[in-house]
Parts: C-alpha cells; sequence; structure tokens
C-alpha cells in the first residue's frame, strides 16, 4: 500500500501543471480514496483502477491550481479492493441506496471510516464506485454526493462517487 500510495502521489504532483496558475504558493489538500470491487471491475485491474484515481486527482488539482484557488490536491492514503468477496464497501453499494437525502452508501462509508480507518491522516475522504446508485433507468443515475459544507471536517468531510459513469 506505502508504495502504491507514493508513485500515485509522485504521478499526481508531476502531472499538475502549474504553468497557467496565478498562485505562487499552495496549499495542500490531503485526500484519502478507497475504492470498491465495481470501480476496479468497470476499469480491469488494481493497476489501471489506480492509474484512473491518479488521473482523476491530477485533473482535479490542476483545475484548483489554474481557478486560483491556490491548492494542491495530494493524495495521503489510497485503498482499492478488486476482490468482491473480501470488498467491505460491497454491501454498502449493494444497497443501492446513494445517502444523498436517504441512508446509503455515503453513511456507510463514513460510519465504515470512523469505526475502522479513523488513523488514516486526510483533509477529506472519497470513495469510488463503479456502480450507479439509484438508477431510474440506464441513463438517470445519482454520480456522486458529499457532506455540504465539510471538506476538511474530521466526521463529515466524506463523498461518494460512481466515477466510471461517462
Amino acid at each position: 500500500e506505502e508504495i502504491i500510495r507514493n508513485r500515485i502521489s509522485h504521478k499526481v504532483q508531476t502531472e499538475s501543471i502549474t504553468q497557467y496558475s496565478p498562485c505562487t504558493s499552495y496549499r495542500e489538500l490531503e485526500v484519502a480514496i478507497a475504492y470498491g470491487s465495481s470501480f476496479c471491475s468497470d476499469l480491469g485491474s488494481r493497476s489501471d483502477a489506480d492509474d484512473r484515481v491518479s488521473s482523476l486527482i491530477a485533473a482535479v488539482s490542476e483545475k484548483y491550481q489554474q481557478d486560483g484557488l491556490c491548492v494542491k490536491v495530494i493524495i495521503s492514503h489510497l485503498e482499492g479492493h478488486c476482490d468482491s468477496s473480501s470488498d467491505p464497501y460491497r454491501e454498502f453499494v449493494s444497497m443501492n441506496l446513494s445517502g444523498c437525502g436517504n441512508v446509503g452508501l455515503l453513511h456507510m462509508v463514513k460510519d465504515y471510516w470512523m469505526n475502522f480507518r479513523i488513523d488514516v491522516h486526510r483533509d477529506t475522504m472519497l470513495f469510488f464506485s463503479g456502480t450507479g446508485l439509484e438508477c431510474t433507468d440506464e441513463d438517470t443515475c445519482l454520480i456522486g454526493c458529499g457532506y455540504r459544507g465539510s471538506l476538511c471536517h474530521q466526521d463529515y468531510g466524506f463523498a461518494v462517487n460512481h466515477v466510471t459513469f461517462t
């Protein structure tokens, strides 16, 4: 896990383009990321899933820098679960409730992290799923939500996303 995290953090830092940024100094936003087996399955392998995470965070970091927010987004922790039989999030995802206005994935991920990952250093936590939530048809699914106004709040800095949505 340590090797993966360092490799991805390095990739995010080197992929971020700062040449167009008006910032002379940056704050760092440390993001802990977990992804479930559906995310890994959709992308084909752990390596592909890790690369997708890296690319997404690099794009967010670049956007925050170019928009003058003067923030670099850094991956502080990464855990990926590619085996559905040992994926601790699989049960939460299979409930098919996002937690956006109901009790669902967002709340379950938050509770899991508050019970089993409390020692992970982070400013916020993102969960990536390859499964759409609360789909009414093939094209109408919720693609994510988080607690409002809680980006750096240890108890509520959580978000869940259907990342493989296009």
